[in-house]
């Protein structure tokens, strides 16, 4: 039974680069790395399907009953802030600097709070699931 497989960005370039390398294996490898959970078979097969999807040249019927398609996660990669008055695009790493460099000006509780966000846009990068609990602010 077909399902779909979600892999981060750079696993997915990853294949693709061994693929255009003719590097079956090592990409079936790089797949089995991302998601241990799925058997050797189901590999083999996501990575064919996926690669005769990408190619234009049709999965073979096999593939597409044993192999699951590939794609990957969507990730955050900038945000927009505003900070002392004017609104910036940054990526995370960039806001995480922002916030530790304008402690003094935003305040610690602040600065704090801002560093959770830059977690919670880090945890859901990597695939986390986050929650949201609510807190009585005293």
């Amino acid at each position: 039974m077909s399902k779909v497989v979600i892999v981060r960005p750079n696993t997915l370039n990853e294949i693709i680069d061994l693929m255009n390398n003719n590097r079956k294996i090592a990409a079936i490898k790089c797949l089995r790395k991302a998601k241990p959970d799925l058997r050797l078979k189901e590999l083999k097969q996501t990575i064919e399907r996926f690669w005769d999807e990408r190619t234009g040249r049709g999965a073979s019927l096999e593939s597409l009953r044993e192999g699951h398609q590939l794609t990957i996660r969507p990730v955050i990669e900038k945000v927009i802030c505003n900070f002392e008055g004017s609104s910036m695009e940054v990526d995370i790493q960039t806001l995480q600097m922002k916030i530790l460099t304008s402690l003094e000006t935003i305040g610690l509780d602040a600065c704090s709070e801002m560093l959770h966000v830059v977690d919670v846009l880090n945890a859901l990068n990597a695939g986390k699931k986050v929650q949201v609990v609510e807190k009585e602010i005293i």
